[in-house]
Parts: structure tokens; C-alpha cells; sequence
């Protein structure tokens, strides 16, 4: 029997598995989560932005590992094979030459540093103005100044020094593997959200770091997914309990991530994965990157370094937090109240007594007229429209033609929540793993599979 550890480092928690192998088989040995917590940082003279400790980050990605090997014996440890992290990645730490960070790390959170970004990548840049639409076809997003980018432009106009100054520039993902291992190292599919890599040369692009005084030897490796980095380092076996004979292993960024711990496994053209969280994303693979672009979806390199497809993402963008505002306001305020909205939305009929909810653009509206049973049901069957919506339009322009989906997250928890979903897109829904199919993928990633 070996084990294999996949972390998902969300936006709002780190999930973990423990998956055990034997021959052809595989279970969930243990699983196990934590929140990340969030609070207001300033640099020099610049606004408030939404930072966190990078160390504790590292600390609770630890404590997540020990929970899963408790399920273990000391003789099992030894046993446990590879790690690898699946991650809401493109938050931004800078870190000393002892490997201490020198700031609260930006979250992608933060509000836009436009005033920064323009300064740096807008007309006003001695570089001039950043190219859209060469940067989009490169890294594989639109740009955003809520990501690296604007984070980079915000600490060279408040505190450059730190730029000057720093061993390393990285997102947190990639400071907890050097934590855990001591090396510095990424991939293109967890580093797409830095806007710094070229996803099919899997380099960095000096046409964008050196814009905010970045060197290249400041910037982390980039390897593959389900390439080896290193192994635990004695430091980090004392923190989180791994044998040092573990394997750190690169993984991806969390949608495709989860697409790979889907059962069945979301990877050819045809299929889709529905990930719940802070915002429902829907993961497509799609075989030719000019229809990812073409599309304006987010691009992934997801499968491409196997001969495998592209991934294209779209969503909608924190509707969790606007359904929530809904349900709470008109269903239940209880801290379970998820279980109370599942339990209305049961009770309700089909089309929700003729109510109608958009949660994207309704959640200020006055439902109190209306009985809590179909404002639950209606929020569903509106999220429900609102996903067939945006996948009618992308098969019409694209000529792609879905058949199956797999759904991951917290919602997926919920057979009322599959079920409108299912009705509503007109083919079948599977759930596996629920809240951790993103981390489960990670696991495989280690395991090699």
C-alpha cells in the first residue's frame, strides 16, 4: 500500500486527501480542511488591500497534512509516496534571501491597483502600453490588475526596495513548496494567473516582469505537472509529519486540477467540469487553443504536456457570496443554513411558484412576498439557467457539443442543488468527491496518474 497527499489551496480554505493505492485501487484514506484568514494590509503610502501571512499559510497547509497522516501508523509514514497542490493561485509574496516573506502576501481579492498598473502597464509606462491581446494569446487570461501584475505595480510605487531587495517574487503556491522541499519551482498551468509565464514555451516574459523592476533569477523554475521538485526537507518533516523520502510534485491550477480528480475524469473535448466555489467555474477541455481564445475563455495548458487538450474556463464570477446574501436575507440566517436552503428548495415545485432569480444581478431585490421554499428553489433554477445560458452560446459560436458534466464543490454536497442542474442542462451530472475532487487530482498528480 502507498499514499499520496494532494492539497487544494482555495481562496477561502486548504482541503487535503490522503489517497491510498494499491495495485488498480484507490480510496480516500482520510480527508481534511482549514479556513484562511484574511485581514487589511498597507504598504509604505499605498491603499488598504487584502493580505495574509504567507508563513501561515505554509503553517496551516501543515497542520492539514497531519490531520490526514493521523489515520496513519507510524509504520505507514513511510509509505507516503508524493505531495502535490492544486491551487486558486495569482496572489503575490516576495520573499528574502532566508526565505522569510517581506510583506503580507496580496490576495487576488485585493481591489484593482489601477492607478499602479497604469503607471506600469498602461501608457504612461516607459515601455508603453502592454498589449492586450499579445498577453491574453500568451499567459492565457485576459489581464487583470487584480492579479500579479497590479500586486507588482503596487509594491514597486509604495515600496520598490522590497522588489530591489528580494531573493524571490512568487505567489504563495509556490512559497509553500519551497517550504516544504527548498526549492523554488512552478508550472505554466499554476503560473497562468501570474500574467508572467508564456503557457506554451513555459518561460517567464520579460516584456512583462521587468515592467515592475523583476529579475529573472527572482522568479521561480518552471517545470511540469507531475514533475519531482524534491523531497521533504528535515524542516519541513517536523512541521507537518512527512518522511523526508516524500516527493514534492508540481501540480496545476485547481479547476483543472479537480477535472483530474472528477470520477469520471473530465479530459477530452465534450465533457465539462462544474467546480462550486467562491465562483462557479465551468472547466471545459477543449482540443485547439485558437478555440479557447477565440471564445475569450480563460486558457489552461491542462493535458497539453501529455498531447492532451487545452482547458477553457468561464464563470460566474462570486455568486456564491450573492446567493448567499439571498438565502440568508429570505431563508435562513442559521450558520447551517446551507442545509435549511437544500431542505426549502425540496419543497418547492418545479419553477418555483413563477418566481424568477438572476443571483448575479437579484441579490439586492425584495423577495419577502414570496414563500422561502421558492426563493430557494428559484435561486437554484436561476444559477441553473444562468450556466445553460453561457454553455447554449459558447456550442452555438464554437460548434462544441457537451454530453456530460461532473460536479465539484461544496454544492455538489447537495442532491437538490445536482438534480436542477441536471434537469436544466438536459444530461447527466455526476458527483464524486464533492468539496475535495480538487485535491483528490492533486493526489493522482503525485501518484503519477
Amino acid at each position: 500500500m502507498e499514499y499520496f497527499i494532494g492539497l487544494d489551496i482555495g481562496t477561502s480554505s486548504i482541503k487535503g486527501v490522503l489517497l491510498s493505492h494499491d495495485g488498480d485501487k484507490e480510496s480516500l484514506a482520510s480527508i481534511a480542511g482549514t479556513k484562511t484568514v484574511y485581514h487589511p494590509a498597507r504598504l509604505g503610502d499605498g491603499p488598504e488591500y487584502v493580505g495574509y501571512s504567507a508563513e501561515k499559510l505554509y503553517q496551516n497547509a501543515c497542520g492539514v497534512i497531519r490531520a490526514l497522516l493521523n489515520s496513519l501508523s507510524l509504520t505507514q509514514l513511510v509509505a507516503v509516496k508524493g505531495l502535490a497542490i492544486a491551487s486558486a493561485s495569482g496572489n503575490t509574496v516576495l520573499v528574502s534571501d532566508k526565505g522569510e516573506p517581506l510583506h503580507d502576501a496580496f490576495s487576488w481579492t485585493s481591489p484593482p491597483a489601477q492607478e499602479e498598473y497604469d503607471r506600469f502597464f498602461g501608457e504612461k509606462s516607459p515601455f508603453g502600453a502592454v498589449d492586450p491581446e499579445e498577453v491574453y494569446r500568451a499567459c492565457g487570461w485576459p489581464i487583470s490588475a487584480t492579479f500579479p501584475p497590479g500586486h507588482l505595480s503596487y509594491i514597486a510605487a509604495h515600496r520598490p526596495e522590497l522588489i530591489k531587495n528580494a531573493s524571490k517574487a512568487a505567489m504563495t503556491t509556490e512559497y509553500i513548496i519551497y517550504r516544504l522541499c527548498g526549492e523554488w519551482a512552478t508550472d505554466p498551468s499554476t503560473a497562468t494567473p501570474s500574467y508572467l509565464c508564456d503557457q506554451e514555451k513555459a518561460e517567464w516574459l520579460p516584456s512583462m516582469y521587468e515592467r515592475v523592476g523583476v529579475r529573472q533569477e527572482q522568479l521561480p523554475r518552471i517545470g511540469y505537472t507531475g514533475e519531482t521538485v524534491g523531497k521533504i526537507t528535515p524542516a519541513a518533516a517536523a512541521d507537518s509529519g512527512l518522511p523526508t523520502s516524500c516527493r514534492v510534485v508540481l501540480g496545476s491550477f485547481d479547476h483543472p486540477s479537480a477535472a483530474r480528480g472528477a470520477a469520471p475524469r473530465v479530459l477530452r473535448e465534450g465533457q465539462l467540469l462544474l467546480s462550486c466555489g467562491t465562483s462557479w467555474v465551468v472547466f471545459a477541455p477543449i482540443n485547439e487553443k485558437e478555440t479557447v481564445i477565440r471564445e475569450r475563455l480563460l486558457c489552461d495548458p491542462f493535458e497539453t504536456m501529455r498531447g492532451g487538450a487545452w482547458g477553457g474556463m468561464f464563470s460566474l464570477e462570486s455568486v456564491a457570496a450573492k446567493i448567499d446574501k439571498i438565502v440568508t436575507k429570505y431563508v435562513s440566517s442559521a450558520p447551517n443554513r446551507a442545509k435549511h436552503f437544500d431542505a426549502a428548495a425540496e419543497q418547492a415545485e418545479p419553477g418555483s411558484g413563477g418566481l424568477v432569480i438572476d443571483p448575479t444581478a437579484d441579490a439586492g431585490r425584495d423577495f419577502s412576498a414570496y414563500e422561502p421554499k421558492n426563493v430557494a428553489r428559484a435561486v437554484m433554477e436561476g444559477t441553473a439557467r444562468l450556466l445553460k445560458d453561457r454553455l447554449d452560446a459558447l456550442a452555438e459560436s464554437s460548434g462544441l457539443r457537451f454530453s456530460s458534466a461532473a460536479m465539484a464543490g461544496g454544492p455538489s454536497n447537495s442532491k437538490i442543488w445536482r438534480k436542477i442542474i441536471e434537469d436544466t442542462l438536459g444530461y447527466e451530472v455526476t458527483v464524486s468527491y464533492a468539496a475535495h475532487t480538487g485535491a483528490l487530482g492533486a493526489a493522482r498528480v503525485a501518484r503519477g496518474k
